[in-house]
């Protein structure tokens, strides 16, 4: 869904420069480039537009049960900028934040932790460290609804910044645009980037 093309219609029309109007768009996040530790926090209140006149107390929690990767999670289809094949955007998960409790105010948190010694999995409850079975896709990855914030590693990190030493060594100096130049991008709605070169100020516009 954070990448899904948006419709910009209606209230929300975006202007354009060129043909000086409102007029209907579509917009869309894409990511440059993946980071080595990679952190995704899943929404687990609801925040409603009366919630600002009332106690944090009454901001429910989502128990939904939440599937994701354990040993696998690929970025690499949502990786728009370039990549290096000696750190590719594959990741897995060596930690987990766990809320346990039913408002935004209220109960107790804890983390479940992968040993990078013995590859087994533990959790830790304020003093107390115990051996637990970790997440697995035959148990629901071990997620009762409390599974907060996914803490992942880079499998391979052989690379300097994710991959990206070998790009800006071999752009260096130049306007990232330049990168662009050298590819023929287009989306799923058939957009093509280019680079416009005629004006001092690159930009990226759509054919």
């Amino acid at each position: 869904q954070f990448t899904k093309t948006e419709i910009l219609d209606d209230n929300n029309h975006w202007y354009c420069d060129q043909c000086k109007a409102h007029v209907n768009a579509k917009k869309k996040i894409k990511i440059w480039t993946t980071p080595d530790i990679l952190i995704f926090h899943l929404k687990r209140f609801t925040f409603e537009e009366s919630t600002v006149v009332i106690a944090i107390d009454d901001i429910p929690k989502i128990h939904h049960v939440v599937e994701y990767p354990v040993d696998a999670l690929d970025m690499t289809p949502f990786v728009f900028g370039p990549m290096d094949h000696s750190a590719l955007s594959h990741y897995k998960l060596f930690g987990m934040c766990n809320h346990e409790g039913i408002s935004a105010n209220s109960g107790h948190y804890t983390a479940t932790i992968r040993n990078h010694k013995d590859n087994q999995w533990y959790k830790c409850n304020d003093s107390k460290v115990h051996k637990v079975i970790g997440p697995s896709r035959g148990n629901n990855n071990g997620d009762d609804g409390s599974a907060y914030l996914l803490f992942y590693e880079r499998k391979q990190r052989k690379a300097k910044w994710g991959g990206m030493e070998k790009f800006m060594n071999n752009y260096q100096g130049r306007h990232c645009n330049d990168y662009f130049s050298d590819l023929s991008i287009t989306d799923e709605d058939g957009f093509t980037m280019v680079v416009d070169k005629k004006k001092t100020k690159q930009r990226k516009k759509y054919i």
